[in-house]
């Protein structure tokens, strides 16, 4: 059974693989030098085996110089048979073993999948695990069922070099709205934009403190849950709007109206962001350009046609007046 020490110091190598290490004649070869993989305390000879392959041989190393470590040259000795590197206090020659110089890739498969079955991912939503949408970057976990919805889980390392290059493809029109984002790094600001609906979430906090076996402290899930149909409605506010579930509860209406369609969705969605702000009417204009955006074919007119296939939507949206709309409180 993993425990949660170990899990979380493979996390943080996750993290670091990217780097590359010279490995001799020009070359470099991406991964986790030995020195610094037996840094961790989890990541014994064993462990070493489970979760890493080697994939080459460093030609430096780190040794101590009076009161600081230091990169040194590591050269092959024909006469010792065997490598060495030339001491930086005594200048003495001192040698090295082989698997001293090591470098070290994680098992990516292997720790994905680990970290699916922890957040209970079924084992029939994995298919992107195998298949990274950007190389050794971010890769698709699989769906988490939170209320009624099953919303994509994704993984990304190295998150805060790469912002651009993630947020491209997450924000591509065939990616849902809503989605988790679970990055291996350091902290995430509070203020970093968010690609479309996501919640972006550290997934070294998600792992709790007190525990010695691997899990999911589940009032991270449940903070993602925010609104859900479970939740106590603000009385402030007679409108509310689920992202998770795309449910529409309005406080004097006894049925909840769960919306189906996408446009719809898009609709229904920015009604209640305006209503939060204190705007109940809104053209109809601004509701359906807040829907297309800058699409010019292939879109309504009128609200009756963009919400003629959904028969509740009536009793849950007035026009007021000629070209305005808002929701029946």
């Amino acid at each position: 059974m993993m425990t949660n020490q170990l899990l979380r110091e493979l996390v943080q190598l996750f993290e670091i693989s990217n780097s590359e290490v010279s490995s001799g004649d020009g070359q470099y070869t991406r991964g986790i030098p030995a020195w610094r993989l037996r840094r961790y305390a989890s990541i014994n000879g064993q462990q070493s085996s489970n979760w890493f392959t080697l994939v080459g041989y460093a030609d430096y190393c780190i040794a101590p110089c009076y009161d600081e470590d230091v990169e040194v040259v590591v050269e092959y000795d024909d006469e010792l048979g065997g490598y060495g590197y030339r001491c930086p206090e005594t200048f003495k020659w001192r040698r090295i073993a082989e698997e001293n110089l090591a470098i070290y890739e994680p098992k990516t498969d292997r720790l994905l999948h680990a970290i699916a079955d922890i957040i209970d991912i079924p084992q029939a939503f994995r298919g992107g695990i195998e298949k990274p949408v950007i190389e050794n970057l971010l890769w698709k976990l699989g769906k988490i069922r939170i209320g009624r919805a099953d919303i994509d889980v994704w993984m990304c390392k190295r998150f805060c070099q790469n912002l651009g290059v993630v947020y491209d493809y997450l924000e591509r029109p065939a990616i849902p709205e809503l989605g988790i984002l679970l990055t291996c790094g350091g902290p995430i600001a509070d203020m970093l934009r968010r690609p479309k609906r996501f919640h972006i979430v550290r997934l070294l906090d998600m792992l709790p403190t007190n525990s010695d076996t691997a899990a999911i402290d589940q009032t991270i899930i449940a903070l993602l849950t925010t609104r859900s149909e479970t939740a106590v409605l603000d009385s402030s506010c007679p409108v509310n709007f689920n992202e998770l579930t795309n449910t529409l509860t309005l406080h004097n209406h006894p049925e909840p109206w769960v919306i189906k369609g996408p446009l719809q969705i898009k609709a229904i969605r920015y009604m209640a962001e305006q209503a939060i702000k204190g705007r109940w009417d809104l053209p109809a204009g601004e509701i359906l350009n807040a829907v297309y955006g800058t699409q010019k074919v292939g879109r309504s007119r009128r609200m009756q046609d963009l919400f003629k296939s959904n028969a509740q939507w009536r009793s849950y949206i007035t026009n007021r007046e000629n070209g305005i709309w808002g929701f029946v409180t």
